[in-house]
């Protein structure tokens, strides 16, 4: 039997030793580091999910907004449709009594005058309903208005 070396059971244990060890602590690192990568990951998806919930209920909040805005819109277009089929009547009526009877064109004159005046009291009402409507729906703040009195 040979003699104990101590040099090469050290050269060939220590070696064998520290790659166990070297090996197991590695191995730990690689599991760490994926679960930290799993953990960011979750996270990323969270905030990413968070995002498009925001942006869902942003669009959800601008449909509504611009369903509203439509609606506005067109009943103040009625408005002005009114409004301006009213006046072209009763232009109309003035040039048809000037053609029929001139002398008494002076008569209806006024009788045109109180016309309009009655449409314009309700073309007020009907602006007063939508402006009420606009404000309704702003959450109780009137908007500036552009065009005071056409």
């Amino acid at each position: 039997m040979a003699a104990f070396d101590a040099a090469t059971w050290i050269g060939q244990v220590v070696p064998s030793l520290v790659s166990m060890a070297g090996g197991g602590t590695i191995g730990v690192l690689i599991t760490k580091y994926w679960e930290h990568k799993r953990r960011q990951r979750a996270q990323t998806d969270q905030v990413a999910l968070s995002l498009v919930d925001t942006l869902t209920e942003r669009l959800a909040r601008v449909e509504s907004d611009q369903a509203r805005e439509r609606a506005l819109c067109d009943a103040q277009m009625a408005v002005l449709r009114h409004r301006l089929n009213n006046a072209l009547q009763l232009f109309e009526g003035l040039l048809m009594v000037i053609e029929a009877a001139p002398d008494k064109a002076a008569d209806y004159v006024t009788k045109i005058k109180e016309r309009r005046a009655q449409q314009e009291l309700t073309e007020a009402t009907e602006k007063a309903a939508i402006q009420a409507a606009i404000i309704a729906a702003a959450g109780g703040t009137a908007p500036a208005e552009s065009d005071p009195k056409p």
